[in-house]
């Protein structure tokens, strides 16, 4: 550095260091990300975020967690401090709240201070709600600097070409003793092996299922194995790396701003190695994106459409006018059980207990009564047609049968016959 690690010292350090690699700088690959494809991430020290304000403006600046840690450790206390690299490496919001409350349980102080750090610069829940942030791909310290710096510390305090010459130095003597090491065995090393073969176990039920063939986009989905593994169902697409619920968790059934009820359904048909993305819509509605309120579902009786992407028509509505609501959860006086194998209905039951009362009535309530109502319907008029059908077959094949028998009783009965029987004699009159 030049004077030290002042704003003027890291300034210069980093226009320095901008200058041999012009490739920190370079444009990110994907369009939907709004900062420069390399990201800096630092100890939170002030003169070094003033001096990257002014080199890097358009590089996404992110925090090393175990510092922030630090610090919070400094502010109220090592239980804290504790909860900070899991708050900042977990993607669930779930999680991320739960760990917030335990915070704010031990020290509203504590709480206080995180909120107080922007969230797109350390806690990867950010990452889920920004799709402009660059991948920083599960990295949140500056634990790889710190070992390199520890490694090569005591060649900073000579010349440029000492510290060169100490770097190569240690640099030869650590592959050569890895080399050394390693020599005659085949294969991965044992803890690379051990950490894939644990990755493996984790991942070994996921079904990845590919939405187009020679596509981007993958269906994965792992089923629930209790409390500690919930269902898992996401749609990861490699190109854009990104990793997301599919259409149908985020649209179906959920009351959005306007206090509406979205009843569009996104699912993928698989045949053949190929993928047939359909639409099915209650109301006939004219737009993929449209919502439709509560109070006046249609469903065609007629089922689904197979047709890509093609709305059914409305020929019967379902509404309060004509449709009881529906029951969220289970009847009253049902007592909660735990599910048996295979049955994937509503229980009432979680692996600790009773799962507490549902709230009934409402637009969703509407919705299930409705939706029931239509498929009951759409039952009675597929079951009329198959009858018919069956009818029309049958009416077909004795039509058939009766043509047949006439064909056959016609050229039977051409005239007398000439042929006499055995008992009769000529001459008789019989």
């Amino acid at each position: 550095m030049k004077d030290g690690e002042d704003a003027e010292g890291w300034k210069w350090f980093l226009e320095l260091l901008v200058e041999a690699i012009p490739l920190l700088k370079m444009q990110h690959p994907y369009n939907r990300c709004r900062f420069c494809y390399f990201t800096v991430i630092s100890d939170r020290q002030k003169g070094l975020i003033q001096a990257l304000q002014q080199v890097f403006p358009d590089n996404h600046h992110c925090f090393c967690s175990v510092h922030i840690a630090r610090n919070v450790e400094k502010e109220v206390g090592k239980k804290v401090a504790k909860l900070v690299h899991a708050l900042s490496a977990t993607f669930s919001k779930r999680e991320s709240d739960e760990l917030m409350a335990k915070i704010n349980a031990i020290s509203a102080r504590g709480k206080k201070y995180l909120e107080g750090i922007s969230a797109n610069q350390w806690r990867s829940t950010a990452w889920v709600d920004d799709p402009t942030l660059p991948p920083r791909f599960g990295i949140v310290t500056t634990n790889m600097s710190e070992s390199v710096n520890s490694m090569v510390g005591d060649a900073r305090d000579g010349s440029w070409l000492e510290c060169t010459n100490d770097i190569v130095t240690k640099m030869m003597n650590r592959i050569c003793s890895l080399r050394e090491e390693n020599y005659g065995r085949e294969g991965v090393v044992d803890k690379v092996a051990e950490i894939l073969e644990s990755r493996w176990k984790n991942c070994s039920n996921f079904q990845v299922r590919e939405v187009v063939k020679g596509g981007s986009q993958f269906d994965v989905f792992r089923p629930s194995r209790g409390a500690s593994q919930p269902e898992t169902n996401r749609l990861l697409d490699v190109r854009e790396q990104t990793w997301q619920p599919p259409a149908m968790a985020q649209t179906v059934g959920r009351p959005d701003a306007t206090n509406t009820v979205a009843v569009k359904a996104t699912y993928f048909i698989y045949h053949d190695n190929t993928a047939t993305e359909e639409f099915v819509e209650v109301g006939g509605n004219k737009h993929d994106n449209d919502h439709i309120d509560s109070s006046a579902l249609s469903i065609s009786p007629g089922g689904i459409s197979r047709s890509t992407r093609t709305a059914t028509t409305s020929s019967r509505i379902f509404n309060a006018s004509n449709t009881a609501e529906g029951i969220v959860g289970l009847e009253k006086g049902t007592k909660p059980v735990a599910p048996q194998p295979g049955d994937y209905s509503y229980s009432g039951m979680h692996d600790q207990g009773p799962l507490p009362d549902l709230k009934q009535g409402g637009p969703m309530a509407l919705l299930l009564g409705c939706v029931e109502a239509a498929k009951e319907y759409n039952n009675s008029f597929l079951t009329t047609l198959i009858e018919e059908e069956k009818e029309q077959k049958i009416k077909l094949t004795n039509s058939t049968m009766s043509s047949k028998t006439h064909s056959i009783s016609s050229a039977d009965s051409g005239g007398p016959s000439t042929k006499k029987s055995k008992t009769q004699k000529d001459g008789d009159g019989g």
